[in-house]
């Protein structure tokens, strides 16, 4: 398994910062400051990335909004013979919300219902290797959910109004590009 704890220091902000496009450049801290002109890159989906090798088992948790998914994905994970990576959306103080991390099994929840994270495992041991646990994502709720943390609720007063509400724009695009190729994916493997 690769976890946040084998990921420490400037690692992980590097990682993070690559990986988060715009907005997470920005609001890497210094991260954003390393990347320079990739900041207006796309961010990209890591579990797709290693799904497209087909001998990698993928998945995509949340404990606070689906713990029995999560169970199911490492019981899953520590099977597979062959490498597992396993994504956990998790809140951290870093993220600054509302109400403190005491509030994080929400969080999560809310996070996968606007479609900010999606649950899924990619199994290649399966016929029908992916599997979307989570629901449709309510797009609507996606800002409120932005607007709950410090690192986007500070943005207009750092970066300005107008540039912030395009970077909200953006990661809105790009989570809804990312869970579409997830159902493109799925709909693919169903057709075989």
């Amino acid at each position: 398994y690769l976890t946040s704890s084998d990921l420490t220091g400037g690692l992980l902000g590097g990682l993070i910062g690559l990986l988060a496009g715009p907005l997470g450049a920005v609001l890497g801290g210094a991260t954003g400051a390393l990347l320079g002109d990739a900041m207006n890159a796309d961010k990209k989906d890591i579990g797709q990335i290693f799904m497209e090798y087909g001998t990698v088992y993928v998945a995509s948790i949340s404990l606070g909004a689906n713990q029995m998914q999560a169970i199911k994905a490492m019981k899953e994970a520590e099977s597979y013979n062959g490498p597992s990576i396993i994504l956990a959306y998790s809140p951290c103080l870093e993220h600054g919300i509302k109400g403190g991390l005491v509030k994080s099994p929400i969080v999560e929840k809310d996070a996968v219902a606007c479609g900010y994270t999606v649950l899924y495992r990619y199994d290649p041991r399966n016929e029908k290797p992916l599997t979307i646990d989570s629901k449709e994502p309510d797009w609507s709720k996606f800002n409120d959910f932005l607007m709950s943390e410090a690192r986007y609720f500070n943005l207009p007063k750092l970066k300005g109004e107008e540039v912030a509400k395009e970077m909200f724009a953006k990661t809105l695009s790009d989570a809804q590009t990312r869970y579409n190729k997830l159902v493109a994916k799925v709909k693919m493997q169903n057709e075989q």
